[in-house]
C-alpha cells in the first residue's frame, strides 16, 4: 500500500496539482527548498500557508519524466519521516531527498518540510551487510 508521501510524489511527478493539493489540509504548512527552471536545487526555502497556495505552486509545473522514488520511510504516530532520491528519465539518479509531514487523523498532509541536495550521475546501490 502506498503512502501519503508516495502518492504526493505520484502526483506531483505527473504535474496534477489538483491530486497534489487534494492530500494537504486547508491550513497546511508546506516547505522546500527552491528550485530553478531546470529543477536544480537553488539556495532558499519556500514556505507556503494553505491547500491552495499548494496547488498554485505545482500547477506551475509540467511533467517533466523525472520521478521521486523513495528508499525508506519511517512512521511514528502522526509523523512520517522518508528518505529517496530523484530519478531523470534515462534512469540516472539527479537528487537526494529527505521528507518528514505531519498527517491528521482524516489522512491529510497538515505540514511537510524537505531538503535535497543535487546527486548528478550518483547510482544507488544496496546498504552493505553488516559484518
Amino acid at each position: 500500500m502506498a503512502s501519503i508521501i508516495e502518492d504526493y510524489f505520484a502526483a506531483a511527478d505527473e504535474a496534477d496539482a489538483e491530486a497534489c493539493a487534494a492530500l494537504f489540509t486547508d491550513d497546511t504548512v508546506y516547505q522546500r527548498q527552491r528550485l530553478s527552471d531546470t529543477g536544480s536545487i537553488i539556495p532558499g526555502m519556500y514556505e507556503l500557508r494553505g491547500r491552495a497556495a499548494v496547488y498554485h505552486l505545482l500547477k506551475t509545473r509540467s511533467k517533466s519524466g523525472y520521478r521521486h522514488v523513495m528508499r525508506s520511510e519511517a512512521r511514528h504516530g502522526s509523523e512520517i519521516f522518508g528518505e529517496g532520491y530523484v530519478q531523470a528519465p534515462d534512469g540516472t539518479i539527479t537528487a537526494i531527498f529527505l521528507i518528514s509531514v505531519t498527517v491528521t487523523e482524516a489522512g491529510l498532509i497538515s505540514r511537510s518540510i524537505s531538503i535535497g541536495s543535487s546527486a548528478k550521475g550518483a547510482t544507488v546501490e544496496p546498504a552493505p551487510s553488516p559484518a
